[in-house]
């Protein structure tokens, strides 16, 4: 479980830290508030990478970088940064100081995400399920 997360240049966010307590954590907010944006900075953390469409646009339009760090419920740090490079985003992963390129596959965390696109699902043709 992630205890902390903090966002720099991430998404809407310039600098923000959440905290999480073990249980549920609700987050609440208005739309287009970056509810979603905490969700995405927390699969990067547990996964290494994004559950939406790409990379390209975590980074804030006018920074060259972004970060996500955060601390596990083993108190180990995470970190994630994300570097705009000429050909692409550069990103690079170090969990207590071990640094790599992909997320190590001992070191992901267990997450199931369900947003409310994803009921349509539900709702639509079944060949929409099938390609899910």
């Amino acid at each position: 479980m992630i205890t902390s997360i903090r966002l720099q240049n991430f998404r809407s966010y310039d600098d923000a830290s959440f905290e999480f307590t073990d249980g549920v954590n609700i987050i609440v907010g208005p739309n287009a508030s970056g509810k979603t944006n905490v969700l995405e900075g927390l699969a990067f953390l547990c996964s290494g990478k994004s559950f939406r469409n790409g990379i390209d646009s975590v980074i804030q339009n006018s920074k060259p970088w972004a970060r996500i760090d955060g601390v596990d419920e083993h108190n180990r740090q995470r970190t994630i940064k994300l570097d705009k490079q000429n050909d692409g985003i550069q990103k690079k992963i170090t969990i207590d100081s071990n640094d790599s390129i992909r997320m190590p596959v001992k070191e992901a965390l267990p997450t199931v995400l369900f947003e409310p696109n994803h009921l349509l699902l539900l709702t639509t043709s079944p060949e929409n399920r099938r390609e899910f």
